[in-house]
């Protein structure tokens, strides 16, 4: 990657003026070889512009996942590249900032219903939760010898992994769990 040059900054802050609605340069998230755009309307979306050769390689961002990606040639005028970014950057970006929010706060919920789960299971059993909250390990347990984790897969199923029971045990919680899913074996 190269380093933007004094011109094409100035153009850069020249299109942020012609795209309006405070468009402006971060100067806290840009570095010599990335520039980020923001704009107070568009909270939650940015635009990360790298610089090659020949062009600017724009990127738009929501959170912290890629949406879109162009090219641009540095010889376009700031207008040009201006209308560029409204045609393919922000057009229907509102529309996928409003179902960004919507992910966040479902993702908000099942934080929060994981965190009444590990309670729940925190009373019955010693309980740690996971260091790292990108796996999908749930929780360990231990009790009294028995030691094991539960994990969450496809939707809101779980997983539970045990060691340490004896065949009774294992027969037992089989029968157990039959019984409450309402499978009676004659």
């Amino acid at each position: 990657m190269k380093e933007f040059s004094n011109q094409q900054i100035t153009t850069l802050e020249q299109v942020c003026l012609l795209l309006g609605d405070g468009w402006h340069i971060d100067r806290l998230k840009s570095e010599q070889w990335r520039q980020v755009l923001r704009s107070p309307e568009y909270r939650h979306y940015s635009i990360i512009v790298t610089c090659s050769y020949h062009q600017f390689r724009l990127l738009g961002v929501i959170g912290h996942s890629s949406d879109n990606v162009i090219n641009i040639s540095h010889s376009r005028t700031p207008t040009a590249i201006s209308r560029d970014i409204r045609k393919r950057l922000l057009d229907g970006a509102q529309d996928k900032l409003a179902k960004a929010v919507i992910d966040r706060e479902r993702e908000a919920e099942r934080q929060q219903v994981k965190g009444w789960f590990i309670d729940a299971l925190g009373r019955l059993v010693s309980v740690e939760r996971p260091r790292y909250g990108h796996s999908d390990r749930v929780c360990e347990l231990n009790h009294e010898g028995i030691g094991g984790e539960v994990q969450r897969y496809c939707y809101d199923n779980y997983k539970i992994n045990l060691k340490g029971l004896t065949m009774d045990e294992v027969i037992r919680l089989v029968g157990f769990i039959s019984q409450l899913r309402g499978q009676r074996n004659v």
